[in-house]
Parts: C-alpha cells; structure tokens; sequence
C-alpha cells in the first residue's frame, strides 16, 4: 500500500505576545487571531479541503476554553476566557484526516502555538506597540518550512503576526529583504503583510539553498499622526531561517498501519511537539 502524500504546517512552534485588555478583545474577537496553512509535500501546494482534514485543539483541561479552532479551516479564534489567561501557554493544534470516523482518525499534522499573555491598561495598545516593535514586526519565535521542487511563487508563512495591524492601526509596518544575505536570491517578500514565498523552486540536497536557508530581514514601524503624517519610525531586524524539507524522503515519521486505523499510515513527524517534548 502506497503512504498518503505527507502533509506539514509551513509555520510551526509560534510564540505570540499576546496584549490582554478588554479592549484588545473587542478588536480581536471578531476575525481569527492566526491562519494556519496545511501544505503537501509532494506539490507544495494547500492541501486545505474541508471534506479531506478537520483540525481540533489538544491542550489540558485547566488550559482549555481560551481559544476556539474552526474545524474545517483550522483558523484559530480567542473566546472571552482569554481575558483570564495569566500564564504562558501553549496550545497544540491537531490536522486529522477528515475522510474516515472521528474515533478511527489519526493526526496528520502538529502545530504548536504558544501565547504570552501581556495585560495592559485600557487605551494603551497604541503605547505598547510604540515601545515594543519587535512584537509587532515579528513572531516571538516561529519555524518556516517549504519543500522542495515546489513552485515559484509557493507561500511559507508571515513573518509576524497580523493582529497587531489591528490592535495598532497608527503603527503601520513595512518589511524588505536584506540584499547582502541570500535571500533575496531565493524569496519574494510582500512588504506590507509579511507573507514570505519561494522566489524559485528549492533543492534540498544542493546549494540551491541546501538543507537550510538564512534571510536577513528588515522591518520597519512607521507611527503615523492623525492627519496620516509621519511622527517617527523603528528598525528591527531579524535573521529568519527556512527548512528545506528533503522530498526524496518527505518528511520523517514512522508509519504504522492498523485495522485501528482503517488502513491509513499514522505518521509521527520527528518535529512533532509531543516527540520533542522534554520529559
């Protein structure tokens, strides 16, 4: 029996500052607070199909209620108990095949999403992101992953979160690709969301880039006045790193097949949170 083309998350392990206020949750309730992309390995093309995965949350139940996941897109929303989040949490959102039983499924994909709760004061989202740009600019910590062979012009991910375009709208962010790194030669960088492609089809096991790709890149926060004049601006800059995965081989994961699971292949990804999980 042949394996099931593998599928990943071309964004995995996000860290996210989270502010917390009620104003904050007014802005942010009404559109998912991220969009997680499911990809194939063999085309690198989505793979998103309403009738083919579900997506669930695993998280303990002490942890549970604060976000809500739509199971047919796998956009991820907060609920009003966000406001009572006080720890750093992490939350594990689960692909599932979609075309058999929800009791014969089995994972086909893991990401994890930690947040960090940052409570603030009423009417002070326009203070906070004045003085942390690097949270606006940036994920606080995120894994970019593309297949080889792909097409041009494939998706990886965003750079940095898009909420703050919301919670901060007089903070308006613009990023570039850094022309002395490579690059620039590989990827195509939207300058006004963030949205990195592949600028040509990767090899993985050559210097075209190989196994890993290092981009610098820059951004800038441009604070605006209320007549949408310039007041002043802030640069972060970040090395992003980019994992080829190899598709001779697709991704790493051990197959089993079971009458369990209907005869589909469970596939544990060595990049798994629950694999890499310290005991």
């Amino acid at each position: 029996m042949e394996p099931s083309p593998g599928v990943y998350f071309s964004t995995s392990k996000l860290r996210l500052t989270l502010p917390i206020s009620k104003e904050s949750y007014i802005i942010l309730r009404s559109e998912p607070i991220v969009n997680l992309r499911l990809l194939s390995t063999s085309r690198m093309q989505s793979a998103v199909n309403a009738s083919q995965y579900h997506y669930r949350i695993e998280v303990s139940p002490s942890d549970a209620g604060y976000l809500m996941v739509d199971e047919e897109t796998g956009d991820l929303w907060i609920t009003s108990k966000i406001l009572s989040l006080a720890n750093v949490t992490e939350f594990i959102i689960v692909a599932e095949n979609g075309s058999v039983p929800w009791s014969a499924s089995v994972p086909v994909a893991r990401l994890s999403l930690t947040i960090d709760p940052q409570p603030v004061k009423e009417d002070s989202l326009d203070s906070f992101c004045e003085h942390h740009p690097d949270r606006a600019c940036f994920w606080d910590a995120a894994q970019y992953r593309v297949a080889e062979n792909g097409p041009t012009g494939g998706t990886i991910g965003t750079l940095g979160p898009a909420i703050y375009r919301r919670l901060c709208p007089q903070h308006q962010i613009r990023y570039a690709l850094q022309e002395d790194t490579t690059g620039s030669d590989y990827l195509l960088l939207d300058p006004n969301d963030g949205t990195l492609r592949t600028r040509v089809p990767f090899d993985h096991d050559s210097h075209a880039p190989g196994p890993l790709l290092l981009a610098g890149v820059r951004c800038t926060q441009l604070q605006l006045l209320d007549d949408g004049s310039q007041s002043s601006e802030q640069t972060v800059n970040r090395t992003v790193t980019v994992t080829v995965l190899d598709r001779n081989d697709n991704l790493p994961r051990h197959e089993v097949t079971s009458a369990e699971a209907t005869g589909d292949d469970v596939q544990v990804y060595l990049d798994d949170p629950h694999v890499n999980q310290v005991k």
